[in-house]
């Protein structure tokens, strides 16, 4: 309906007459363009109709990435809006040929007479190669109505690349005007591009579902291959912190059976000539009978067992009757250390089962680690026997020493007796004044000193050989008593001071005075003190000096010991309290010993608790004692755990 819009002005009286004749022109070219209006409205609001069902027809084609659902809605759509008696959808195959997608027809019309007749026509593949709509229209009439079926045939094409074609199909009535041309071209297009998305989103999640399915294979592969690392470290440690054979090869087939689900595990071993293999350890899943302790005579696979000593590990499927359990798939892997061969793993499962290259491996490092275990066990075993056979030889030395300590004492001390007696008579008798005269200086009288200085020092290391052997066997009685150091300790160093002098060095004596009332062994202690200053007495040369100092120090007593003189080499000092050790070249002097009185010292410190030490350089050695200044009572539980060794 013509819009009219009048203008309202003040016009003057006298011009009247010519603005009269101007409205008038007005108001004929109002209503000359009020009639166009109207004769093109019905035009235009069947474009701006055709330009909303476009939008909502492509909104609704671009709402899915389904192509089936993507084809349906074009064809249907398409068909309603454009009254269509038959719409097609045909998609270009490889071979040339066309197949088709969705189809949409009344329910009276059959669909093959449309797909025949478009299938027909040379102008389908027209089209499709000049990706041109093309007519295919029944006889002609007048103003172009067509007698006969009207075809419209759009390509369906993407970036140059016809996919297919979209038909539509009147029965009879008006061709296809350009406005319905133009319409379905750009359906087409979307269409085109709509199944373009469509199908890359398929590739899309294809490949996401290809990536998702390669990382969860990925991931069980890693996740395996961790279970295996697991095992296998689990598996090393128990058999790596065993000694026992026998413990080693059944935590073995034990964890391998359990860990991997078979039906069975076996450890066979070997007889020394490799005649016959025995199943000496086993693991069997319930319900599977044992056959543990079963010999194998070797003979009857020697194409098995040649593959083995030959240290290869293969899987096989048992099937014919044999010594080895049939109806099972297999995994036999030799326990090999270098050139040894000491048995096999074998490992069962049902027929149908199969090993993975991770298991494979997995058996081969643990049968090597078996094999380094049951070598250690067999070198452990081994030393023991030696260490057996040392003690035994041990034992039998100490009570060859203890034998002739017993032996030696007796005579010895009843030779130094008869020679006490001859000097005793030699000064009673006035006949013998002769002789006797000056008993130092005469021959008889150095004689009789020679002898008895000879058995004071014989009888001296058999009282040492016997004291060692009772510290040793733990027999040597602990008597303890309290004595009062500040005292104690100078008596005991008495008779050092004369000998010092004679020998021209310096005895320097320092007792702290909250040195009081300690209990010990007193005889220990002062056997232990008399060693060490016969020790620096023998060492320190004329000039040279010896100092003992005796203090508390951190609740222990400690008492050192040292002297000037020779130097004890690093190498010596981590043996000098060994038995029978004598410093190599080391004692300018040459003094006699046989390397008891410092394994006699360290004896006797362990023995009341403490502990010895010594240090050495140019100017000095020092040997440092520390006892601890317990109770009576954790001096006897000392005893008893030594006793006890």
């Amino acid at each position: 309906m013509a819009n009219f819009l009048f203008d309202n002005f003040n016009i003057p009286q006298r011009d009247r007459s010519q603005t009269a004749i101007a409205s008038k022109s007005r108001l004929d070219a109002n209503l000359m363009q009020g009639s166009e209006y109207n004769l093109f409205e019905p035009a235009l609001q069947a474009a701006l109709q055709r330009e909303q069902s476009l939008n909502w027809l492509l909104k609704m084609i671009h709402a899915s990435l389904d192509p089936a659902t993507i084809v349906t809605t074009a064809v249907c759509e398409t068909a309603q809006l454009l009254a269509a008696d038959q719409v097609l959808i045909l998609q270009g195959l490889p071979s040339q040929a066309w197949q088709l997608i969705k189809s949409w027809a009344p329910v009276s019309e059959p669909e093959h007479q449309a797909i025949a007749e478009v299938l027909s026509s040379p102008d389908l593949a027209i089209a499709v190669e000049r990706s041109q709509s093309i007519q295919l229209c029944g006889l002609e009439a007048t103003e172009g109505f067509a007698v006969g079926p009207t075809y419209l045939l759009v390509p369906l094409t993407y970036q140059l690349a016809a996919w297919g074609v979209l038909v539509l199909m009147r029965v009879q009535g008006n061709r296809w005007r350009e406005s319905e041309v133009q319409f379905l071209e750009t359906v087409a297009d979307q269409v085109a591009i709509a199944l373009h998305q469509a199908e890359m989103h398929q590739q899309i999640q294809q490949i996401n579902a290809q990536l998702e399915a390669e990382i969860q294979t990925r991931t069980a592969e890693l996740q395996s291959a961790l279970d295996c690392e697991t095992l296998l470290k689990q598996i090393t440690d128990r058999v790596r912190d065993s000694l026992d054979e026998h413990d080693i090869l059944q935590t073995t087939v034990e964890a391998l059976g359990q860990s991997l689900g078979l039906d069975c595990c076996d450890t066979v071993l070997y007889d020394a000539q490799r005649l016959t293999s025995v199943i000496d350890y086993e693991y069997t899943r319930p319900g599977i009978p044992s056959r543990q302790g079963q010999a194998l005579p070797l003979g009857d696979r020697p194409e098995i067992y040649e593959q083995l000593w030959a240290g290869q590990t293969f899987a096989f499927c048992q099937i014919a009757s044999s010594s080895i359990r049939n109806h099972s798939a297999i995994l036999a892997c030799p326990i090999v250390d270098g050139t040894k061969i000491f048995g096999d793993l074998w490992l069962f499962r049902p027929t149908q089962s199969t090993y993975s290259d991770l298991e494979i491996r997995l058996v081969k490092q643990v049968a090597n680690q078996c094999a380094i275990a049951i070598r250690q066990a067999q070198l452990y075993q081994s030393a023991q026997g030696q260490v057996q056979a040392l003690e035994a030889l041990n034992g039998l030395k100490d009570d060859f020493l203890s034998t002739i300590s017993h032996e030696l004492r007796t005579p010895i001390s009843n030779v130094k007796m008869a020679v006490e007696m001859m000097a005793l008579i030699l000064d009673q008798y006035p006949a013998l004044a002769e002789l006797t005269l000056d008993v130092h200086t005469t021959p008889l009288g150095q004689y009789l000193k020679i002898v008895q200085q000879e058995c004071d020092h014989e009888l001296h290391l058999v009282e040492d050989l016997l004291e060692l052997q009772h510290l040793d066997a733990g027999t040597r009685p602990l008597a303890l008593s309290q004595v009062n150091l500040a005292d104690w300790l100078p008596h005991v160093l008495e008779d050092f001071e004369a000998q010092t002098q004679r020998k021209g060095q310096r005895l320097q004596i320092q007792v702290a005075e909250t040195l009081t009332h300690f209990t010990t062994d007193a005889f220990g202690l002062s056997r232990i003190l008399r060693e060490l200053m016969t020790n620096a007495c023998k060492y320190t040369p004329a000039g040279g000096q010896i100092r003992v100092k005796a203090d508390w120090v951190d609740g222990y007593l400690q008492i050192e010991v040292s002297n000037s003189g020779a130097e004890i080499s690093p190498d010596s000092l981590s043996s000098i309290f060994d038995k029978f050790y004598r410093v190599p070249n080391g004692d300018p002097w040459r003094h006699s010993g046989m390397g008891l009185g410092l394994a006699l010292v360290k004896g006797l410190t362990e023995y009341l608790g403490g502990s010895i030490g010594v240090k050495s350089d140019r100017s000095s050695t020092c040997f440092t004692l520390r006892l601890p200044c317990g109770a009576i009572a954790d001096f006897s539980m000392r005893d008893e755990s030594f006793a006890d060794r």
